[in-house]
């Protein structure tokens, strides 16, 4: 379909509803208009017809975002993640439904793929090498507007979609929106279509700089990988800043700053995207352990009055094991399982035995998964396991239980009375949310 027939399928009553069923209705929070999920729901008929009707007519406007700031640790700046409306969010995800569509591009390989394959190099016929790992500097605030609308139009004619992204891009975070407020560079973070203009910003670059080596070249999103013989390494550092400065107005970080770029003998190891590579040993790398200890440290939290019971006891053990859903492998233990280190995991599963006999009895402690256990599954028994939630082999009574216990102010009144496809309909909600939360602690991983 080209542009103006993918935006029909998208901007329509019908389909708005499913996305607001599917991908915002358990999203509780409440943005710079006030209006809550629950007085969306009492006016839906309204709202949608609204989106369908300004996003064709190009007056579409978004409300400003509200800020949410995440710690990146001590002595860095926070990241600034931009928190949009309800109805907002109905049209992001409308319209990053039609950016994937329009540009395949915009879906970036898989961590676990880039790691395999980097892997199969680094210890195939490759001999003496160096690595080249360049790291964009503030890479979403540095977009330029200009080259990314330039990039859109090579396939989308239609201009209500070109008005939207225009309007999504420039509308500020935390302050009123107003002429002299507009973001004029840079693209807000946290947006359902904040990832694939990223990925668009950067896709066609990735010709030109893999020609840059006569080995191998990875990327995922905004972070740079070569694998290299020595005599290139410094020669590739410097061309590949200098195409990156003039065609897209981003910079790296200069080599040897603060281990953020670095050249560096294939011996010695690297870390990229959440992985150590070395000759002997592929291993989580230090900080991503780090990350995922942050996680459970505050999934515990929440537990410290209640204890371990419901709907925290389960997405506590979601958070270890993972799970699959629309046959996608989701979850930290899936991102851990290509470590070579079993150790790693046995010392975070030390960790997180301390911490569920400190916040509950022996006995609900022991119904915590392991990590240990869930990396054997995946390695040996993945097809087989009952240990690792399949919600796609999920029943009508595994689901109505879930569902219950994961929403229970919106279902647990009335699930007796469902029909199937309300309750597959429901269920799915309940799974993407908690997807949704764990994809998004899985990105700082890979950052």
């Amino acid at each position: 379909m080209g542009s103006k027939e993918t935006f029909c399928a998208l901007f329509n009553p019908k389909e708005l509803q499913d996305i607001f069923d599917k991908s915002v209705a358990l999203k509780g929070a409440i943005g710079r208009d006030g209006q809550s999920v629950e007085a969306f729901r009492g006016r839906i008929k309204d709202e949608l017809s609204l989106i369908e009707r300004k996003a064709l007519n190009c007056t579409y406007k978004f409300t400003a975002y509200s800020e949410k700031l995440v710690s990146k640790g001590a002595g860095k700046r926070p990241r600034q993640l931009s928190k949009p409306t309800v109805r907002d969010k109905v049209t992001l995800k409308a319209l990053s439904k039609i950016l994937v569509s329009l540009f395949p591009s915009a879906i970036p390989a898989t961590p676990h793929s880039i790691v395999r394959d980097a892997l199969g190099i680094i210890r195939g016929e490759f001999g003496e090498f160096y690595y080249v790992r360049l790291d964009i500097q503030e890479f979403f605030p540095s977009i330029d507007h200009d080259i990314l609308m330039r990039l859109l139009r090579r396939r989308i004619r239609y201009r209500p979609i070109l008005h939207l992204v225009k309007d999504a891009i420039r509308t500020p975070t935390g302050v009123k929106k107003s002429e002299g407020s507009l973001n004029q560079v840079g693209i807000p973070q946290g947006l359902s279509i904040s990832s694939a203009l990223a990925s668009i910003y950067l896709a066609d670059m990735d010709e030109e700089l893999s020609s840059l080596c006569s080995g191998r070249y990875f990327r995922y999103v905004d972070d740079v990988l070569f694998v290299c013989k020595p005599s290139e390494a410094e020669e590739i550092a410097r061309r590949a800043t200098e195409i990156l400065q003039k065609k897209r107005k981003i910079s790296c970080h200069p080599v040897g700053t603060g281990g953020k770029s670095v050249i560096v003998p294939g011996a010695q190891g690297i870390d990229y995207i959440g992985y150590h590579f070395s000759p002997g040993l592929l291993r989580v790398r230090t900080s991503s352990v780090r990350k995922y200890l942050g996680v459970m440290v505050t999934e515990f939290s929440k537990c410290k009055q209640a204890g371990l019971a419901g709907s925290r006891l389960w997405r506590l053990n979601l958070r270890i094991t993972g799970c699959i859903f629309d046959g996608k492998r989701i979850g930290w233990m899936f991102f851990f399982s290509q470590t070579e280190d079993v150790s790693q995991l046995k010392r975070i599963d030390a960790f997180i035995k301390s911490r569920a006999g400190l916040v509950s009895g022996q006995a609900e402690a022991s119904r915590v998964k392991r990590l240990v256990r869930a990396y054997h599954e995946i390695k040996y028994n993945l097809h087989g396991t009952k240990y690792i939630p399949n919600f796609d082999k999920y029943g009508l009574e595994d689901k109505r239980r879930d569902i219950c216990l994961l929403a229970p102010h919106l279902f647990s009144a009335r699930v007796e009375s469902m029909t199937a496809d309300e309750i597959n309909a429901a269920f799915r909600t309940c799974i993407n949310k908690e997807i949704s939360d764990i994809e998004k602690d899985l990105l700082e991983a890979f950052s």
